[in-house]
């Protein structure tokens, strides 16, 4: 196989692809994952990052509105 086949110097000076600015610490093993991460690449475990589901914060809005209207008629 001809060395001109593949450009090993090319792949060589390609920049990696990790933004160092968009790192975070995995809480358990305090390695740095992206912030966009679901579990950690090493040690696996699931990552959350005070990511909550839309569904929690209608569930409390409306749980609020309930005990205001409750307080507000029947007091």
């Amino acid at each position: 196989m001809p060395e001109d086949f593949f450009d090993y110097k090319q792949i060589t000076e390609q920049k990696e692809g990790l933004d160092y600015n968009q790192l975070v610490e995995c809480p358990y093993c305090h390695k740095p994952i992206p912030k966009d991460a679901i579990n950690c690449y090493y040690c696996g475990k699931p990552v959350d990052f005070g990511k909550r589901s839309s569904w929690v914060y209608w569930t409390v809005f409306i749980l609020i509105i309930v005990l205001l209207s409750y307080f507000i008629f029947f007091n």
